[in-house]
């Protein structure tokens, strides 16, 4: 696998030391000119957060810069608001911003939420980016962005024999399953959760 980061530091404005003083100190995460150098002539391969950062910086997918994927641009989805992984709550759906997303994984129609809480815990944690796609058939143990009577959040679904009862069951058994039964199930939008991306930096 070659990394494609020495490429990148040589079509911008960056050093080693200048890319390594960003992270640092815009992200708080701590590296060094020595590491990005390392990274850079395929001597050491960046753990994922700071993989992730990187791609950021750069506004390349991860896969890019592993050289998993050859296509440098990312396509973009709308971020249109946070997600609860906790009790269920209304959010604000106006003012979309984009966020990147690899071509590998795009699809048209996806969009991406933010999560807050840790009911989705380990799988998915607080501050996480989840990608969505509204398009893919929903299965039984799918992992879902569900919308029920104005309130959003990020759940593991689930669907009885007599397809009567749909859960919404958190992986952290901390929290509620949220129970809907057959008279309320038109009152319920779902998306398919297809990946996710850590920014606790």
């Amino acid at each position: 696998m070659e990394i494609l980061l020495k490429e990148l530091i040589k079509e911008s404005d960056y050093t080693y030391k200048s890319l390594a003083q960003v992270i640092n100190d815009k992200y708080g995460y701590k590296t060094s000119k020595e590491s990005i150098a390392k990274y850079a002539n395929n001597q050491r391969t960046p753990e994922p957060k700071l993989l992730v950062l990187i791609s950021k910086i750069f506004n390349v997918s991860s896969d890019y810069i592993l050289g998993i994927d050859t296509n440098k641009i990312d396509k973009s989805i709308p971020l249109i608001g946070r997600a609860s992984c906790r009790t269920p709550q209304e959010y604000s759906l106006e003012n979309y911003e984009s966020v990147p997303i690899s071509n590998k994984l795009y699809k048209n129609g996806m969009y991406a939420v933010i999560t807050e809480g840790n009911s989705m815990s380990p799988k998915i944690e607080n501050n996480y980016i989840v990608y969505c796609n509204p398009t893919i058939p929903i299965k039984n143990g799918d992992i879902v962005h569900y919308n029920f009577n104005g309130e959003n959040g990020i759940k593991k679904y689930k669907r009885n024999e007599k397809q009567t009862i749909i859960s919404l069951v958190p992986l952290n058994s901390d929290y509620d399953i949220i129970i809907i039964d057959e008279f309320h199930h038109l009152m319920l939008t779902m998306a398919k959760v297809v990946g996710s991306v850590d920014t606790n930096f």
